[in-house]
């Protein structure tokens, strides 16, 4: 196996072993996220994880992520694409819903991550404009869609292209998807 390939079956069986290791924290959400906090370099290797699975979706089976209109001008001129890689549904509140999800195997894992699979890239000015609206790693109250995050009072980030999923080809990556 070349060093660039990604064992996808160990990389699911260690997120697994993750998710199961915070389930057995107490239920209170509140108290769950304390703990979590204590335990951030777990956290944080888990988003490594699920990024790589990313890179893999991206390079391998036709993934790509979205990116702002503001972005687009700013690579017209520069002819470099810069800016901040975002998941569209924060990586906190991800992880929290991850949690909560009962997966049992690797295979219903990688489903889940794929049918949710949604990053984009954007300017440094509109990530400020995320973080000024309190939204930098938190969905908007009663959120339906991950598009409200960006159309949300005053952040108004409009997507040039994609995301692009091809196991949700209509990127309908709501709440419900969570629950």
């Amino acid at each position: 196996m070349r060093k660039s390939e990604l064992n996808i079956e160990a990389t699911l069986e260690v997120i697994l072993f993750i998710l199961r290791y915070f389930k057995e924290m107490p239920i209170d959400l509140y108290e769950q996220k304390k703990h979590i906090k204590q335990h951030n370099n777990i956290k944080q290797r888990m988003k490594l994880l699920v990024n790589d699975l990313y890179g893999h979706l991206e390079k391998n089976e036709k993934f790509s992520p979205g990116f702002s209109v503001e972005l687009m001008k700013e690579k017209d001129n520069n002819s470099k694409i810069r800016g901040i890689w975002e998941h569209t549904i924060p990586w906190e509140e991800f992880f929290y819903y991850l949690i909560r999800k009962e997966f049992t195997e690797r295979e219903q894992l990688y489903s889940f991550l794929k049918d949710t699979y949604c990053q984009c890239r954007i300017t440094t000015a509109e990530h400020k404009k995320l973080k000024q609206a309190g939204l930098a790693s938190k969905m908007p109250e009663d959120w339906e869609s991950w598009k409200e995050r960006y159309d949300y009072q005053g952040v108004n980030i409009k997507m040039a292209k994609g995301p692009e999923n091809p196991s949700n080809t209509s990127l309908n990556i709501t709440k419900k998807l969570f629950e």
